[in-house]
């Protein structure tokens, strides 16, 4: 079953030390393992509501944009997220 694409304007750090989006309250979500390797970075999510496990990887397109993917998996089965950013301004509260 697809769902709907979704629109978040987030504030991102020009240097990346964690992924575009903040982990999910609410899913009680915890990213770990961040590594940057040139302009792709990886990293592990696990949340508790529902349990469940996952990898994300983003390749930035220069500055200004980047395309990936997190693929969870859980006892209910397997989700993929599709993850597309693009540079809209400046940060309202810049973090870097």
């Amino acid at each position: 079953m697809a769902m709907p694409a979704q629109t978040l304007k987030i504030c991102a750090s020009k240097n990346w030390n964690a992924p575009p989006a903040p982990a999910n309250e609410q899913q009680k979500c915890r990213n770990s393992d961040f590594k940057v390797e040139g302009p792709k970075a990886t990293w592990k999510t696990t949340c508790e509501n529902p349990p469940m496990t996952g990898v994300g990887e983003i390749t930035r397109d220069g500055a200004s944009a980047y395309a990936g993917a997190i693929k969870f998996t859980s006892s209910d089965g397997n989700l993929t997220i599709k993850l597309n950013g693009r540079r809209v301004g400046d940060c309202d509260n810049p973090q870097n």
